[in-house]
């Protein structure tokens, strides 16, 4: 299974919260960890939101999409979707819907194992991308702009990399949102 529930309450973790610095049009991604995994996420101005969930023991990363515009989504309903990074092609996978997340609204969560050839390929489009696209049930469901998408996904890598260590997701650094320390990445 997913396991949905340890990957949302990865949203919230408080221990640690930086903030990448975007180019002109770029996404601007945040970092959070802690002892029990770590999280990046990004929005749109249009409402769309994704969040990329490790923990230390999970096999796979995380892969949370969401819009207040899908209201429509059945809470636990299996959808198939197809991810596409610039015009590489699309990625047909299943992803199970969460409707009682957070304000961002409800989303579509889907695993990517890195450690498989294809989970591994999959994280190499996104890192390289400027976009991405996702759509389902034949239309666009929503796409946004990747930006720093190699720098997250690199910040992610260390941030669990201290998890799975148990030492402070970050040492030393400016403070940032609620007297965090901040990561700039």
């Amino acid at each position: 299974m997913l396991k949905p529930l340890l990957a949302v309450s990865l949203l919230a973790l408080p221990v640690a919260v930086a903030t990448a610095q975007p180019q002109a049009g770029a996404a601007q991604w945040t970092v959070a960890g802690g002892e029990q995994g770590c999280a990046v996420h990004t929005s749109t101005g249009q409402g769309m939101v994704v969040s990329i969930l490790a923990g230390p023991g999970q096999e796979s990363l995380l892969f949370l999409v969401q819009s207040n515009a899908w209201s429509s989504l059945k809470d636990g309903g299996t959808y198939d979707i197809a991810v596409e990074f610039d015009d590489a092609g699309p990625w047909q996978l299943k992803a199970v819907a969460k409707t009682e997340i957070d304000q961002d609204g409800p989303g579509l969560m889907f695993a990517v194992p890195p450690g498989q050839r294809q989970g591994s390929d999959f994280i190499t489009e996104f890192v390289q991308a400027a976009g991405m696209k996702i759509d389902g049930q034949g239309q666009r469901l929503g796409s946004l702009s990747l930006g720093s998408g190699r720098s997250a996904m690199t910040a992610l890598a260390q941030c669990i990399g201290r998890a799975f260590a148990n030492q402070p997701v970050v040492d030393d650094q400016p403070k940032g949102i609620g007297g965090a320390p901040a990561i700039t990445i």
